[in-house]
């Protein structure tokens, strides 16, 4: 009688291996934080504005937002295409001043930036002149 006794540990401790070996925790991936501020994704230019004067050519400018490595920063990566022309590199989002910092070929240049729904405006100052770019957002 002891040896089905054992048996049926046997099977009782092998089931319990199997069922513990057999679980995994699901990873519950954290949103980037950059997300948050809705800048993520293609955009195109819709106008610009130079010392209040806004140009009124057709725009084929576009610019695309993705994350970075690590989803508990502020930093990402962007692609910015312009008719004969592309540039890549990263940036950073500061919240507490409501800029954008891009880091590009050996360059960097900063901006005011908002975001309200599918519009993003970037300001900066070139000679004491205002510039206003206006972002529609495509995807």
């Amino acid at each position: 009688m002891q040896m089905s006794h054992y048996k049926y540990l046997t099977i009782l401790f092998l089931t319990f291996l199997i069922v513990l070996t057999s679980c995994q925790k699901d990873k519950i991936d954290e949103p980037d934080r950059l997300e948050q501020f809705g800048i993520l994704g293609k955009w195109r230019m819709q106008s610009r504005t130079i010392c209040g004067v806004t140009d009124m050519i057709v725009l084929y400018d576009t610019i695309g937002f993705s994350t970075g490595v690590k989803n508990d920063d502020l930093y990402g990566e962007f692609i910015s295409v312009s008719p004969g022309d592309k540039t890549d590199g990263q940036f950073e989002i500061n919240p507490e001043n409501s800029t954008i910092h891009f880091i590009y070929d050996n360059k960097q240049s900063s901006y005011e930036f908002q975001i309200s729904g599918n519009t993003m405006t970037f300001i900066s100052y070139e000679d004491d002149c205002e510039v206003i770019t206006d972002w529609q957002k495509e995807e």
